[in-house]
């Protein structure tokens, strides 16, 4: 049943992409990954936490599945696509879902698989990439198009997770969850370039007074979403409420990277890649203390770049 093929593709693109990050953030990915595996396993020692988790991987694998820019190759120029995508979905999935293997809801491994299975045999059809919403931008302004083009293919699971976490506001710190899951499918609106004329309206001739607005603007419309449920929250835990402001920070610093990111590799009309390992460890700082410092570094590092790339496209 596993066919490796688009693994083997993902491999390779984090071993090239990997190659910069030189051997000390190596090593803390790595241990990062082993103590995101403890925290896995103490969580799945509850039951609530357990499925919290499954049905994030749900979620997040539904928000994938359903924007695939891929989609017509996979289905078009692969043997065995419904094989590879379970692989794909599986195999990276996987060491969130192994730490419950060793506790007493080992069962969630058994619906993770099944989750997988479903959603290789959903074909992504052109037809079905139609245009949801197509008045969405009486509600979200043309400016922000990536918001437009992104929330017509994930808006089924972001409007799905943003309604639990109001829903169980009054969870303990179940906000930071649910909005770094939003923090993740939001990071994918950023992937694609817009048109060269549509960028050169904007921009003028002033690349980093461009940018400089893209990334205040879109940060109050994040902020604007994010904070009345965590405010929400903080009511409920006031013990805790000093946290909140950090995470904040820590999702405006993702946006910031993500953007920045964006436009350091931009070109017009185009499915920007080379940054998915940078995008990783971005998210993984929102979440991580000994990471924290990455969005920010990484957003410095970016910020030039992009304000360099940019100058190329200017009128």
């Amino acid at each position: 049943m596993l066919n490796f093929t688009l693994v083997n593709i993902r491999l390779k693109q984090i071993e090239r992409e990997s190659g910069a990050l030189g051997p000390i953030y190596m090593l803390l990915l790595s241990a990062a990954f082993l103590l995101i595996e403890y925290f896995f396993y103490k969580a799945y020692l509850e039951i609530g936490y357990s499925i919290g988790i499954l049905c994030s991987i749900c979620l997040i694998l539904l928000s994938i599945h359903s924007s695939r820019k891929d989609s017509r190759f996979i289905w078009h120029k692969l043997q065995n696509p419904q094989q590879s995508i379970f692989t794909e979905y599986w195999i990276f999935t996987l060491p969130i879902i192994l730490p419950a293997l060793v506790t007493l809801h080992f069962w969630i491994a058994g619906i993770h698989f099944l989750v997988c299975l479903v959603l290789s045999f959903w074909k992504i059809r052109p037809k079905t990439l139609k245009i949801y919403f197509p008045y969405l931008h009486r509600i979200i302004p043309v400016s922000y198009f990536e918001w437009l083009s992104g929330m017509r293919l994930v808006w089924l699971p972001f409007i799905l997770v943003y309604l639990l976490i109001w829903a169980f506001c009054w969870v303990r710190a179940l906000p930071i969850v649910g909005l770094w899951i939003l923090t993740f499918m939001i990071s994918n609106f950023y992937n694609e370039g817009e048109p060269r004329n549509l960028l050169q309206l904007k921009m003028g001739d002033n690349a980093a007074g461009f940018l400089n607005k893209k990334i205040a603007t879109h940060s109050l419309l994040v902020l604007s979403i994010f904070a009345p449920p965590l405010t929400v929250n903080a009511f409920f835990h006031p013990d805790i409420w000093i946290f909140y402001p950090i995470f904040m920070l820590m999702y405006l610093l993702v946006l910031a990277f993500m953007i920045t990111s964006k436009y350091s590799i931009y070109k017009p009309a185009s499915l920007l890649k080379g940054n998915a390992v940078w995008q990783t460890m971005g998210l993984l700082g929102a979440v991580i203390p000994f990471l924290a410092p990455l969005p920010l570094l990484l957003t410095i590092r970016n910020y030039f770049r992009a304000i360099a790339n940019l100058e190329k496209y200017k009128q």
